[in-house]
This record gives C-alpha cells, sequence and structure tokens, in this order.
C-alpha cells in the first residue's frame, strides 16, 4: 500500500502535471479541497487547460461548471 495523504498525492500531481489526466486531477483536487485549499477560479482555469487538451473528462466538468 502506499499509505499517502492527500497533500502528498497533491504536491506529486502539481510536479507532474504535463499530462492532461493529471491536469483534470488538480483540477479536480482545487474544486473539492483535497490536499488543498478550494479555489474555483484555479480549477476552472485547470480545466479550461486540460479540456483544450482533448481531456474528454475535462470537456465534461467545464461544461458542468459552466451550467451550475
Amino acid at each position: 500500500k502506499h499509505n499517502k495523504t492527500p497533500n502528498e498525492v497533491f504536491d506529486w500531481v502539481l510536479k507532474n502535471n504535463d499530462d492532461s489526466r493529471y491536469i483534470c486531477l488538480l483540477g479536480i483536487f482545487y474544486s473539492w479541497s483535497i490536499g488543498t485549499v478550494k479555489c474555483d477560479t484555479e480549477s476552472f482555469k485547470l480545466f479550461f487547460k486540460a479540456a483544450n487538451k482533448d481531456n474528454v473528462i475535462e470537456q465534461y466538468y467545464q461544461e458542468f461548471e459552466e451550467s451550475n
């Protein structure tokens, strides 16, 4: 087992954010305050960035966030 804290996972993903999947994950972390403070602005920026890299999940989240 890995036994990592949310902060450790957040830090790792933050350092490896060149992949659209990790950008997506960072957006979710900021949106749900996992390992970091909630920041809707940063979350939206990351969702938009991942969606522009053709990340389907982020395209869905972006549409969902814009409709709420």
